[in-house]
């Protein structure tokens, strides 16, 4: 198994500030002798944790509509999934060439704020189109029985 460090840091004006340096210094120890690859790129903002309740909560009541409307239910999880494999769709391309991989389907709690506001309008959209089914907007008021 390959062994990653991932640490946060900040750049300054006299250099690099890696937070929790001691604890880094310790882990670098296991490279001791090796050649090592560094990465530097700006840290991304994941998705917040009211975006994430709020899209698994779209994505319950939404099993239970169509489970209203076909009569087939299908659990919120699965659910989760089949709308991942329709509307998270990533592409990857080979960093040396340029040349197109592949395409995986995107984790959500890799998302960006933006990314994971795009899935859900998606899902919104698509219950509404192909179903009828409308799904509370982030900010309307509603009440719910679910635990």
């Amino acid at each position: 198994m390959e062994i990653t460090l991932t640490y946060y840091g900040k750049v300054e004006p006299s250099g690099l500030r890696i937070r929790n340096r001691k604890i880094f210094d310790e882990e670098l120890q296991q490279f001791l002798g090796k050649e090592v690859e560094i990465i530097i790129r700006r840290k991304r903002k994941i998705r917040t944790n009211a975006q994430n309740r709020y899209m698994h909560l779209l994505i319950m009541i939404f099993s239970d509509k169509l489970f209203e409307l076909t009569g087939t239910k299908i659990p919120a999880l699965e659910l989760k999934e089949a709308l991942k494999a329709k509307f998270a769709i990533q592409d990857v391309y080979n960093e040396v060439t340029g040349a197109f991989v592949m395409q995986v389907i995107q984790s959500t709690s890799k998302m960006t704020p933006t990314e994971l506001a795009a899935f859900i309008d998606a899902i919104m959209n698509y219950a509404s189109d192909e179903f009828g089914i409308i799904l509370p907007q982030a900010n309307d008021q509603f009440e719910l029985n679910y635990g």
